[in-house]
């Protein structure tokens, strides 16, 4: 029975904190529970490819369309692939390549427009 009142008080006294003990725990809790950092996936995207290129990337690419809240856009994606020289091999898997122009899109958009396509290959 002593060894258990022992236990207690001891595990009392250690949830006893004082106020500057009570804040830097929960400001720990925060940051680590709370603070999940907010970023968008990756996607490569092409504004300016020579002709032949473009028509390497589009023999193989989808249309993908993506809607925010007031936008809407649509774009030329190939969910896998990596570039060869001048050739676009499909059989390589990788992030998004993304024919548009990345000016073209509102800044407001650009984490979700990424997430969105990412969530669609």
């Amino acid at each position: 029975m002593e060894k258990i009142k022992k236990i207690s008080k001891g595990v009392l006294n250690f949830l006893i904190l004082s106020k500057w003990e009570q804040f830097t725990l929960v400001g720990i809790l925060l940051i680590l529970f709370c603070s999940k950092p907010i970023f968008a996936n990756e996607a490569y995207f092409y504004e300016n490819l020579t002709g032949e290129s473009r028509t390497e990337f589009l023999k193989t690419a989808r249309t993908l369309n993506v809607s925010t809240f007031m936008y809407g856009y649509t774009f030329k994606v190939n969910c896998r692939g990596k570039w060869n020289g001048f050739k676009f091999d499909t059989s390589i898997s990788s992030k998004p390549h993304v024919l548009a122009k990345w000016s073209s899109i509102r800044d407001e958009d650009k984490a979700t427009v990424i997430k969105t396509i990412n969530s669609l290959c």
